[in-house]
């Protein structure tokens, strides 16, 4: 289904839907499997619905799919990076599940008004459109695999629940920042496989989700240094606790006070040494990654550009079908588009 209009609606059904352009409605009946082509027209794609509805990202920036209970579920393809998928929920008890990629990603998450949201999604192949939402109470952030940073910024207008789920590959792979006011001191936790942090908005102190609060006997802000190498050495001896611990070692138990007892003061300073090492070591595995690219040799000859595309449109249909898509392979596409576009309009002239 091509996509003419700036703003097109959807009702999903079963096995079909209707889409809703102006004051006309057109009916789809019967289908497997239904795909919009937004020919990058920059659309605004609304999905209408009550109920649970999964957004999941795809093969390119513009491209992805909307799956709401157990109705058809509707992909995109060519939308326009200046485009923007809508959920509007109309159930009164809706929930909005924002899927990450198995690699690494960049989650960024507003609250507009109540019961309305903005998540923009950055992962390998770049910024993708922008999810909003619109009468949806409910909401679940699940950033899946790779080393992921989720950002949440402002109030959590939710009136339902607001969840956000970490992925693989292990324990403190993935990080969550809280800005609960624009311009105040940020709150990170680490988070990995399986941890979940429910209703944001009742959030105390990072560790005591729902509200809690952390108190322990240590040390005073006069005692600590609260600095990065501090906090670092602290961490080397836990470790080495640890180690002694599990090796059966009973008396290092009385040890552990002595590396835990700034723990509570320099809560802040040392979250921001977190914040401050996980930015590095992004910034260093985009350098690497844009390494990666840089060594690709982008052949951009019409039949050389023909081939990537036949070759971008079979990764998507595979994706799809529910097919496994290797990242690399949409990474050097996604590259070789960008090198390419000025040889892409030089063909398209052309024909």
């Amino acid at each position: 289904m091509l996509g003419l209009f700036h703003s097109s609606h959807f009702q999903l059904a079963v096995d079909g839907g209707e889409l809703i352009v102006g004051a006309q409605t057109i009916t789809v009946q019967t289908m497997e499997r239904l795909l919009y082509e937004g020919m990058d027209e920059d659309e605004d794609l609304t999905v209408l619905g009550a109920g649970r509805f999964v957004h999941t990202p795809g093969a390119a920036p513009d491209a992805g799919k909307v799956q709401l209970e157990n109705l058809l579920p509707i992909g995109y393809l060519n939308l326009g990076l200046d485009g923007e998928v809508i959920v509007d929920g109309s159930g009164g008890n809706d929930t909005l599940v924002a899927l990450g990629t198995d690699g690494s990603d960049v989650i960024d998450v507003v609250f507009t008004a109540g019961d309305e949201i903005d998540v923009d999604f950055s992962s390998a192949l770049g910024t993708h459109v922008d999810l909003v939402s619109d009468g949806v109470e409910n909401y679940e952030i699940r950033s899946l695999e790779g080393d992921d940073d989720v950002n949440v910024t402002g109030s959590i207008l939710a009136s339902g629940s607001f969840a956000v789920m970490g992925g693989g590959p292990g324990i403190g792979s993935d990080s969550l920042y809280i800005n609960t006011m624009p311009g105040s001191l940020q709150e990170a936790m680490r988070f990995g496989a399986g941890a979940a942090i429910p209703n944001m908005s009742g959030i105390g102190s990072p560790g005591a989700a729902g509200g809690g609060s952390s108190s322990s006997k240590g040390g005073t802000l006069a005692d600590c240094a609260c600095s990065c190498e501090e906090r670092e050495q602290n961490e080397r001896g836990l470790s080495e606790l640890k180690a002694r611990i599990e090796a059966g070692d009973t008396a290092a138990l009385s040890a552990m006070g002595e590396f835990t007892r700034c723990t509570v003061p320099c809560q802040r300073a040392y979250m921001l040494c977190v914040m401050e090492a996980d930015r590095a070591a992004k910034a260093q595995k985009e350098q690497e990654a844009q390494a990666q690219r840089d060594a690709i040799n982008c052949d951009c000859s019409c039949e050389a550009l023909t081939e990537r595309m036949q070759q971008a449109r079979g990764l998507e249909s595979t994706w799809m079908q529910g097919g496994g898509i290797p990242q690399e392979k949409i990474a050097e596409l996604a590259h070789c588009a960008t090198v390419c576009q000025p040889a892409m309009i030089q063909c398209a002239m052309q024909r």
